[in-house]
């Protein structure tokens, strides 16, 4: 009995779904690794115009309500990786996540475009908690009597949503409403 042999066209096929198997098992690989290391994300720099202050790094926007909206922004190799891969990966960790929150729609992606080999990715979460417990970083917010105290350990810039009245140390005002964090042995806190 005779083997039939494959074809060019067969074996180049069969290649390219290895290369898409494997390619989508390393941007798998590499999420589950962000959110593992404390929220350190695949993002690192982002240039955005929320209160016209040039931004370096992730930010986060709270709104009045407590809402937070996160921006990252990074180098993103199009040749190596899809953005249809990226964006289903998100959707299936931010589905999973929600599943098992207590409120429904506690995670959602709002944005994600690759652009001239630049991923710029907005998250919205529907309050500290659930940011902390999605990204697996203590971040907190209290009331206190002079006003909203938020409670963060990691290097990221934050928009409050009215001035900011008083900071701690590892914290660096770029105008009234924006602050860079920096890490630190202890917890930094802004009040506003």
């Amino acid at each position: 009995m005779k083997r039939r042999r494959k074809s060019k066209r067969q074996k180049i096929r069969r290649i390219q779904a290895y290369v898409a198997r494997t390619v989508f098992v390393l941007i798998l690989v590499a999420f589950a690794a962000i959110l593992f290391f404390g929220g350190k994300h695949l993002f690192g720099v982002v240039s955005s115009a929320f209160s016209g202050t040039t931004i370096s790094g992730n930010s986060i926007k709270i709104s009045k309500s407590g809402e937070i909206k996160e921006t990252v922004n990074e180098d993103f190799d199009t040749k190596e990786y899809s953005e249809d891969g990226l964006r289903k990966l998100i959707d299936e960790t931010i589905s999973d996540y929600n599943s098992k929150a207590s409120e429904a729609n506690a995670v959602k992606l709002s944005k994600l475009t690759v652009k001239n080999n630049k991923a710029v990715l907005i998250m919205e979460y529907k309050g500290a908690e659930f940011y902390s417990d999605f990204n697996n970083v203590p971040v907190t917010v209290s009331e206190t009597g002079d006003g909203t105290k938020l409670s963060l350990n990691m290097d990221i810039t934050v928009i409050a949503p009215s001035k900011i009245k008083d900071k701690s140390a590892g914290v660096e005002l770029l105008d009234d409403k924006t602050a860079v964090v920096t890490a630190g042995d202890t917890e930094s806190y802004i009040v506003y």
